[in-house]
Formats: C-alpha cells, structure tokens, sequence
C-alpha cells in the first residue's frame, strides 16, 4: 500500500523546491489517478502532482514530450513542469515522484454544446500531427511493447479478483477475454495522447479550447486509438441521437487528418480493446492499493455495456466512420438504425 502525504506535508515540499511564496493547496472538482492539488497564493498558480502510475524515469520521458509539444505551434496550451531551484522538474520522495505545472485557465467542456465536439476533433488531430514528431524514448509507455500487460487481463489477474470476491459472472467474463488486444502491424504507428477526452480538455468561458491536459500515459501505439478512445470516453456514443454528435468529432479530425481506409475499419475493435483495457489499469492499480474491487467491478459493467453497444452499432458506426472520415464519401450522411 502507498502511503498518502498530508497537505502540510506536500505545502512544506513544495516550500522547499519551488520559489512560489506563501500557499495553500485545494483538491481538484474531480477525481483522478494521481494526488492531485491546486497550488493558490493569491490566485491559482499550478497543479501539484504525486504520480501514482508512473515512477521517476516514465515522469522524466513525459516531461520530455511537454518539452517537445511546447515549441510545436500548437494553438491551445499543454502542461509545462515548473523547473526547481536546482533546475530539475520532479522531486522525489516516499510517496513518488513529485512535479508542479503551471496553471492554465479553463474549465472543462460540454461536447454536446455546438462546435464543440468538432472543436475538440480538430484539437486532437493536430495534437497527433504534433505527436507524430516525438520519437519514443521521450513518452512514457509503449503500448505496441512490453507495456501492453499493464492493461491486459490474464489469468492470474482473473483468480486474485475472484479470490477477492468480485462476482462470479464478472469472474467468467474475464477468463474469456484473457491475453492482450491485436493490433495489426501494418497500420500508421506513432506517439498518441491515449487519454483524450473531455475531462482532460480546458475550454475559454467563451468556449474557445485552451489547454489539453494529462500527457502521463502517452506512448506509442496505433495512430487511429487515439481517435478510437476519444470516442470510447467523449460521451458522443451515448443516446439516440450518437449519429449526429459523433459526425461533429468526425468532421473536425477530417479536416486535418484523413485515416487510412485500414484504420477506420478497425475503430470498432479498438473501442472494444480500450474498454477492455480499462479494467486490466484499473485491476493492476487493485493489486497495488490503489484502486478497490467495487471500482474494477464499475469498469468491468461499463466494458460490458461497451460491447453491447457494438454488437448492435457497429455496422451503423462503420457507415458513419467511412463517410466522414474518407475524402470520397458521398454528400449524404448514412442512415443509421438506432
């Protein structure tokens, strides 16, 4: 189990190393993987971040990329590690490597808002353009490589859960999706965020974008998963009306990056693969304390209701995908039985 600093605790390292006068700290409107505070003198001056999830050299490699995205014209800001008196950009101490950025004004967006969600495609296509150029000693994970077992169930995964009283239909689900996610080796690998989303998206109070946030699990993979999660997590496949909030992120990643005909027909699988994924992060944070087994359990349900959706959209999802997506697609949108 990690143990847990106290706010004078985190107030007094941050006296230490960083030159900011006197603080306080608040915690954020919502949850996160991390310790996460809000650094405040007489306005809010940065986010305090206790990583959770990555040790000192995966921190070091992500404050690299921020380094590389911040000199590559990018029209919304991304995070930016304040140095310390010494220079360095994380501190280490017993509960793990610590790091302060600096703050960007926004809150968090309504992807249902009009322009929103296109908005938001555009944002994330020119973020991958951005990525394309980070070579991969400078992200943190390889999710094509050795990392891929950090959100893979396997087997011995499965037994510690059921051991642990998770239920006995959630326990058989996972014995049948055991072993990492396929991923084709001739499609457009690169740098991706794997993590884009709403809830890691700032927006101006006149709804212009104006940071994207949390780079910590970024790595190499297939360039189409950062589209496929956008969608898995944005929302926009919620409801009746999917189609037509859906076509909006579409249309706005088109405008700066066509896919391969390739990369679209596997989305459906990635979506599958990322809500999969998120049960194997979240019971490997379980096994380390860090999670419980109700919150496994949650994402196991939403996996769940994630591939009960595709069985029933994916033909409807695919239509949608090639016309928006592909330069030849013809002027009238798909019909989709919702």
């Amino acid at each position: 189990m990690i143990s847990t600093p106290t706010d004078d605790e985190l107030l007094a390292l941050v006296a230490r190393h960083w030159s900011i006068g006197p603080a306080r700290l608040t915690g954020p409107q919502r949850g996160t993987n991390n310790l996460t505070r809000i650094v405040t003198t007489d306005r809010a001056v940065g986010v305090l971040r206790v990583y959770r999830n990555l040790d000192q050299e995966r921190v070091a490699r992500e404050h690299r990329l921020l380094a590389r995205l911040a000199s590559a014209g990018l029209p919304y800001r991304i995070p930016r590690p304040v140095p310390t008196g010494s220079g360095a950009t994380l501190v280490a101490s017993p509960w793990g490597a610590i790091s302060l950025s600096d703050w960007i004004d926004g809150r968090r967006p309504d992807l249902e808002r009009p322009g929103a969600a296109r908005a938001a495609g555009r944002a994330l296509a020119r973020l991958d353009l951005a990525l394309a150029a980070v070579p991969e000693p400078d992200a943190p994970f390889d999710w094509l490589g050795p990392d891929i077992g950090r959100a893979t169930i396997d087997p011995g995964l499965v037994t510690a859960l059921a051991d642990a009283g998770l239920p006995g239909a959630q326990v058989a689900w996972l014995r049948q999706r055991t072993g990492p996610p396929a991923r084709p080796a001739e499609l457009p690998v690169q740098i991706i965020h794997c993590d884009f989303g709403a809830s890691n998206l700032l927006v101006t109070d006149d709804d212009q974008l104006s940071g994207v946030l949390d780079f910590e699990v970024a790595g190499r993979d297939l360039r189409i998963n950062d589209l496929a999660i956008t969608l898995f997590q944005s929302g926009l496949l919620d409801g009746p009306d999917w189609p037509a909030r859906t076509a909006e992120l579409l249309i706005g990643y088109a405008e700066v990056i066509t896919p391969d005909p390739a990369e679209i027909m596997i989305i459906p699988s990635l979506i599958a693969a990322r809500a999969l994924g998120t049960v194997g992060w979240r019971a490997t944070r379980w096994r380390t304390g860090l999670d419980t087994l109700a919150e496994v359990s949650d994402r196991i349900t939403e996996a769940q209701q994630t591939e009960h959706w595709l069985t029933h959209h994916r033909s409807d999802l695919l239509a949608l995908l090639h016309h928006h997506l592909t330069p030849s697609s013809p002027s009238s949108p798909p019909t989709c039985q919702n």
